[in-house]
């Protein structure tokens, strides 16, 4: 009979173990461990549960987005599209070459000039089409114009029809010859007897003027003389040097 009741009482107390156990598990299946994931949070050690993980959504872009709304929007990539462009600046130089004198040079070297059928006051263009600027290419700005031994106050620049800002030297719209073979040479001088090297100062340069070329009176450039060096069909007008 005692062993019978010791044996009762062994089961009895297995019973109340079982269904302590029982209780200890999460709401769903009698005993299973509880899952951080399965009521939003992780079970601290207190009993309690630490907040849900709050993961940031994607932007449009694929990346991370910003959970902060007062944080400032992320930079924009220098190196992306929609910066503005850096401009280049032309460079005009003032130099004096062989048999020509004063003369004004782009960055490469190559002599400028100036057409006659343009005007200088206001400043306009009359080489200002497709064909005309194959063969004098206008000079254009791109920035502000650096200059070296020229008088900023004359250097100016005028509207084309497309848009661009082309250079001007005291009112008159620059160009280069596209036919100049190399820098320093000026085979563009009295081409039809309207295009000349522009001195620095923005007048002709009259200093040679190429057999055939009618001589234009006046407007002799700076540290020319009107009388100077050559005239019409003179054998110092350029020779083998750029003709």
């Amino acid at each position: 009979m005692i062993r019978r009741n010791r044996m009762a009482i062994g089961a009895l107390g297995s019973m109340a173990v079982a269904l302590a156990l029982a209780g200890c598990g999460a709401q769903g299946t009698p005993g299973s461990v509880p899952s951080p994931a399965a009521n939003g949070g992780a079970q601290t050690a207190d009993g309690g549960q630490t907040p849900p993980l709050e993961v940031p959504l994607p932007g449009a872009d694929g990346t991370a987005g910003n959970t902060d709304p007062a944080a400032p929007p992320p930079a924009a990539d220098p190196a992306g599209g929609g910066g503005a462009p850096t401009d280049s600046s032309v460079t005009l130089i003032a130099k004096t070459i062989p048999k020509m004198g004063d003369v004004i040079t782009d960055s490469k070297g190559f002599v400028l000039y100036r057409f006659d059928k343009d005007s200088a006051n206001p400043p306009k263009s009359n080489c200002d089409n497709p064909k005309c600027d194959a063969t004098w290419p206008a000079v254009l700005a791109q920035g502000t114009p650096v200059l070296q031994g020229i008088d900023p106050s004359i250097v100016g620049t005028v509207v084309r029809s497309d848009g661009k800002q082309q250079v001007t030297i005291n009112g008159w719209p620059v160009y280069r010859y596209s036919k100049d073979p190399a820098p320093g040479k000026w085979k563009g001088q009295g081409v039809g007897n309207t295009w000349w090297v522009i001195a620095p100062d923005g007048k002709r340069n009259l200093t040679c003027v190429p057999k055939g070329a009618i001589r234009p009176s006046g407007d002799a450039g700076a540290g020319v003389s009107s009388g100077s060096s050559s005239s019409s069909g003179s054998s110092s007008s350029g020779g083998a040097y750029s003709y």
